[in-house]
């Protein structure tokens, strides 16, 4: 009787064995498949919605910058301060007559730019202190959320909508005529929309 327990216990500690075996390579496997940081020129792409919200862009297509020297970079060299930072791609757009098809689309200015770091943490640490610069100039207060990040407003016409997608950050900054309390907020998540409806893309 004491062989057979003692048969029974040594094949359930090769059973936990192998099982741990398993779910160690399991790990492996899952550790293997994590989705690789999007590149620059990728993300950059991702700003183009002119065609898709009727919104005529002030350049042939989205730009890119990592130069230093550049003025888009300039501008977020304190923020990118010590972080993986890969570079900036950005596109403006002007509306300079309501869009019969859809009143919810404003007359107005946008900047669509998108942030590139190393990492999804980094991508997020620029966001929050993005927004944070933005809010403590004290003109834009948070009004809404989107996605992981935050909505901006000064009730005249001016809205920001800042979250990241993945190691991207993506700052919209609109300068839009209102048509009702609410519709510049509305304006700005349909290009924050857009944008990430770009980025499911192949």
């Amino acid at each position: 009787m004491l062989r057979i327990r003692t048969a029974i216990a040594l094949g359930a500690i090769a059973v936990v064995a192998i099982t741990s075996g398993t779910a160690s390579a399991n790990t492996r496997i899952v550790e293997k498949k994590k989705v690789p940081p999007v590149s620059l020129a990728k993300a950059a792409a991702w700003v183009a919605i002119g065609t898709a919200l009727n919104l005529k862009p002030d350049q042939p297509a989205p730009e890119q910058f990592t130069d230093p020297a550049a003025p888009r970079v300039q501008q977020l060299s304190a923020l990118v301060k010590g972080l993986s930072f890969k570079g900036v791609g950005a596109q403006t757009f002007a509306r300079t007559a309501p869009d019969a098809s859809d009143p919810s689309r404003l007359v107005g200015n946008y900047i669509v730019k998108v942030i590139v770091f190393g990492t999804a943490a980094d991508a997020k640490k620029f966001r929050a202190a993005d927004s944070k610069e933005v809010t403590d100039r004290g003109a834009l207060k948070q009004v809404a959320t989107y996605r992981d990040g935050v909505v901006l407003d000064d009730t005249q016409g001016h809205i920001n909508v800042m979250y990241t997608i993945g190691n991207v950050a993506v700052d919209v900054r609109t300068g839009i005529a209102e048509n009702g309390a609410g519709s510049g907020v509305t304006d700005a998540k349909h290009v924050a929309d857009a944008v990430l409806a770009n980025s499911k893309k192949a």
